[in-house]
């Protein structure tokens, strides 16, 4: 599934469409509304939005980023660098629902493409530090049915549990060792695996309790042409309620605007009646055998 979005584009687009205008502001001294002014063609909103964020509370964002270097001044930094930690510093400071992974890994691979080898884990590291600080809770994705929070360790007899559900063992690729200490492992690694950008994996709760019902994720990122597969399941007493549909509709609508993905796919086999109703409720477009 892609979506095209009027004014918005890929997220990544959009980040270092805003590194470009916030350091041609700090190389010029001119205000980011000039530099718009000059151009013929406007970048996307997002991008607009990033650095008219961060030059409007420049000095705050300074402020926190100096708050977490150690050994170090944010006026030592390299232009790129520190125009790079005051966008994730912004993004984590002032878009709750933007994963801190996502945040973390989109600075991450900018800095890995813009600037020198140690400037990616030098940037990971204080932008890691700052999520600390202004991040009190974890994000939430709300939808009318169910909401979407990154796992917990109380989720450990949950993911268990599923791992040795017939269905979901016939369907999902599940660990060989589907133990509650090979579950409490792979909760242990979620959020690093975000960063790195190798998967997103969120848990499926129900709106009026904690209690895991599901899970719903992107794998095989491709981080060039951003696109993903996309995978959920749901737990036996959940399923035909609506959780899936309610789950991957907002989870998909999510990855392509906030996350900045260009296409989500779902990998569904013919005899999987279940997923392939959910994947028409979400609208998706069939691609070939057993691609949505």
């Amino acid at each position: 599934m892609s979506e095209s979005i009027p004014g918005l584009g890929s997220r990544r687009e959009a980040r270092e469409e805003a590194l470009a205008l916030l350091y041609e502001a700090e190389q010029t001294g001119d205000r980011i509304a000039d530099s718009l002014a000059r151009r013929p063609i406007l970048p996307a909103d997002y991008a607009i939005e990033l650095a008219s964020g961060v030059e409007t509370s420049v000095t705050e964002l300074d402020s926190l980023i100096s708050a977490n270097l150690t050994g170090w001044t944010i006026s030592r930094m390299p232009v790129v660098d520190r125009v790079i930690a005051r966008i994730g510093a912004w993004e984590l400071s002032q878009r709750p629902e933007i994963p801190t992974g996502v945040v973390l890994s989109e600075a991450v691979e900018i800095a890995t493409q813009y600037c020198a080898e140690h400037s990616p884990r030098f940037l990971n590291g204080v932008l890691r530090s700052i999520a600390d600080e202004v991040r009190d809770s974890e994000p939430v994705i709300e939808l009318e049915h169910v909401r979407l929070r990154p796992w917990r360790v109380t989720d450990t007899a949950a993911l268990a549990a599923a791992w040795m559900d017939p269905e979901i063992v016939a369907r999902s690729s599940v660990p060989v060792d589907s133990s509650p200490a090979a579950a409490e492992r792979w909760i242990d690694g979620a959020e690093q695996r975000c960063q790195r950008g190798l998967s997103v994996d969120l848990a499926i709760v129900g709106s009026a309790d904690d209690e895991v019902i599901g899970e719903v994720g992107l794998s095989s990122i491709d981080q060039r042409r951003r696109a993903a597969l996309i995978g959920w399941w749901v737990a036996a007493a959940e399923r035909g309620r609506g959780a899936a549909s309610a789950a991957v509709a907002g989870f998909t609508g999510w990855a392509l605007t906030d996350a900045g993905f260009a296409a989500i796919v779902a990998e569904i086999t013919d005899d999987n009646g279940a997923s392939l109703q959910v994947a028409k409720n979400c609208a998706f477009i069939p691609l070939g055998p057993g691609s949505w």
